[in-house]
């Protein structure tokens, strides 16, 4: 019975929904109770990230195309996009280059729209990534606004 529970449960996690992994647990028999999704790789390339000025001076919204679950997405901005070109990873880690002025960092576990505070009247460039337990993605293609 063991090895059918853990057949039915793998069968349930590569199911990209909720609702279709409890489908797959309920039509084999089981009770469902909870269903945990196992990363097996690393994200992709965070896809059409934008930025545009928020109706609040100083904010910009921002947002990508999700990745799936359990990502953690990291945005990064600065006021020179050369600067975000030159970014790196080592052992998963995010390495900025030297400069005068600060980066901006703004974290987030949801791909939808959100807003992070940036200086106004400047125009700002962005990136992002995204990350889970098994690694980094690539990092997106650079946006700009400048919020109002």
């Amino acid at each position: 019975m063991k090895k059918v529970a853990k057949y039915v449960t793998e069968k349930a996690q590569a199911k990209d929904t909720i609702d279709e992994q409890i489908a797959v647990i309920n039509v084999s028999g089981f009770a469902y109770n909870k269903v945990t999704r196992t990363e097996t790789e690393a994200p992709g390339q965070t896809t059409n990230f934008t930025m545009t000025p928020a109706v609040v001076s100083g904010r910009s919204k921002i947002k990508s195309d999700s990745l799936g679950e359990r990502i953690t997405y990291i945005s990064i901005f600065h006021k020179q996009p050369e600067l975000l070109d030159a970014i790196t990873f080592n052992n998963n880690q995010v390495q900025l280059p030297a400069t005068t002025e600060p980066f901006i960092m703004h974290t987030t576990t949801d791909s939808r729209e959100t807003e992070v505070t940036l200086s106004p009247a400047v125009k700002w460039y962005g990136v992002r990534f995204a990350i889970n337990r098994k690694g980094t993605g690539a990092v997106s293609l650079k946006a700009s606004a400048i919020p109002q």
